[in-house]
């Protein structure tokens, strides 16, 4: 199985937070590229359908619509996406409502490249055993058919 690059975007309201996550630490040497950026949650969910992307970086508190009510909402229309909330914020009820929604990982900032660098590979890893599992599924399902046939 190829393996392929991972599609990133970064949603935060502020400058400099959304400009730091993608040169903190060597993505594409991670396998990763970052394919756009959000400045709101309502931008964040146009850029989604445009571009696809396989993680998303997401401040938790921004105006209008915060970093929670992204998650929720991408969880519905694209389960498989993985999150990553990037927050200044350790409350536990955040990381808590985070982890309910299901949210992949919990940063606090400021960000620490090492901090970063490990949630993206815990990410990539799972990504591709889901890939892997996928085409596992594929196979039976082609062996089922032929199966069925003789």
């Amino acid at each position: 199985m190829a393996v392929q690059t991972i599609k990133a975007i970064v949603v935060d309201d502020e400058d400099n937070a959304r400009n730091l996550v993608p040169i903190i630490v060597d993505w594409h040497s991670l396998g990763y590229e970052f394919v756009g950026e959000a400045t709101s949650g309502s931008e964040a969910l146009e850029l989604i359908e445009a571009v696809r992307p396989d993680v998303v970086f997401t401040d938790i508190n921004m105006p209008f619509m915060d970093g929670l009510e992204l998650s929720r909402l991408i969880k519905i229309r694209h389960p498989l996406v993985k999150i990553v909330i990037i927050t200044a914020h350790p409350e536990f009820e955040y990381a808590k409502k985070s982890l309910q929604i299901g949210v992949q990982s919990f940063i606090l900032k400021p960000l620490e490249a090492e901090e970063v660098e490990r949630v993206a590979l815990e990410i990539k890893q799972n990504l591709h055993e889901e890939a892997t599992r996928w085409n596992e599924y594929q196979q039976l399902q082609e062996q089922l058919k032929e199966n069925a046939v003789h």
